[in-house]
């Protein structure tokens, strides 16, 4: 996992190819971005590849869209189920895509992701089934591209909270129900977070250098202004999206962490902790992000993280 330093370092030295790459002279395409959900308009336009998607195969889109267009995915898992179950595995472990494998060993789930999208990019190769053309005001891709990365994280089954917070590290910090990884609210060093989403894809998401394709906010085929489960933090407590299950209201009383203890569309009869997409702003932009920036419990290791 490189340092803050270290991305640093290679950002300047690849300035010269990424500005080549991109014909533009605003450095914030370079690597870890993030930003804003619903602020900005785009269209699909193009070609996409007449060769079917895999990873798309268990897939279905609604009539959800984002404001970039990008639709709320459903997710069949029925051909994972009862393997999962049998396991022991309940609640959102069960929502998670069968494109991850999921293993409980004792009081530990392990998790073992190829970390790519079940759904269409921009930052697929462009001789790849699953490319997509796409042309956005907003948006615009930065230089790397999507490769698969084999990512291996194990998670306490039932978390509990540590005597203190930790902080996240950069990299990833958690997997989303669709295997891609997560990364926390930060930004590469000289970078802003907020300017940042100018490289995301149409639901949310864009590679760093080492072709690591992530989400630092609201990922738009998961949940969209809704209460759905998101992921799981190294640590092992879940996320969910930005409203409360109970009330449908938007998620308020956050702990510095972006989590609380209370009811869950997983969880709707016994109150549990958990973190929500979490509202942050520097003023002038608003980010749903993932993350708050640190651990309520203490994280799992992860392999290729």
């Amino acid at each position: 996992m490189l340092t803050k330093v270290t991305r640093a370092i290679l950002i300047l030295a690849s300035s010269a190819t990424l500005h080549l790459a991109c014909d533009k002279t605003d450095s914030t395409d370079d690597e870890e971005e993030t930003g804003t959900t619903g602020t900005t308009t785009g269209t699909t336009t193009g070609t996409t590849s007449s060769t079917s998607c895999s990873y798309t195969s268990n897939t279905t889109a609604t009539t959800t869209l984002s404001s970039t267009g990008c639709p709320l995915l459903t997710r069949d898992t029925s051909s994972c189920q009862a393997s999962r179950e049998a396991q022991g595995l309940s609640g959102f472990w069960l929502k998670v895509s069968c494109n991850v494998t999921l293993t409980k060993s004792g009081n530990n789930v392990s998790i073992s992701t190829k970390n790519v999208p079940d759904y269409k990019s921009w930052y697929y190769s462009s001789t790849d089934s699953c490319y997509e053309s796409w042309t956005s005001s907003e948006r615009r891709a930065n230089p790397n591209k999507i490769a698969t990365k084999n990512l291996a994280m194990t998670v306490p089954y039932a978390p509990t909270a540590a005597g203190s917070t930790t902080a996240t590290p950069e990299g990833v910090i958690g997997i989303a129900l669709n295997g891609v990884a997560i990364y926390d609210n930060s930004a590469a060093p000289g970078d802003d977070i907020y300017e940042e989403e100018e490289t995301f894809d149409k639901c949310d998401g864009h590679p760093d250098m080492s072709s690591t394709y992530h989400y630092h906010s609201e990922p738009a085929s998961i949940t969209n202004d809704d209460s759905a489960f998101v992921g799981v933090l190294r640590d092992g407590f879940p996320v969910y999206g930005r409203r409360d299950s109970s009330t449908n209201a938007t998620v308020t009383g956050l702990d510095a962490s972006g989590g609380k203890t209370g009811r869950t569309v997983d969880s709707p009869n016994a109150d549990v902790y958990h973190y929500h997409l979490n509202y942050q702003t520097n003023g002038t932009k608003q980010v749903y992000f993932i993350s708050a920036g640190s651990y309520k419990g203490t994280p799992g290791t992860c392999t290729g993280c």
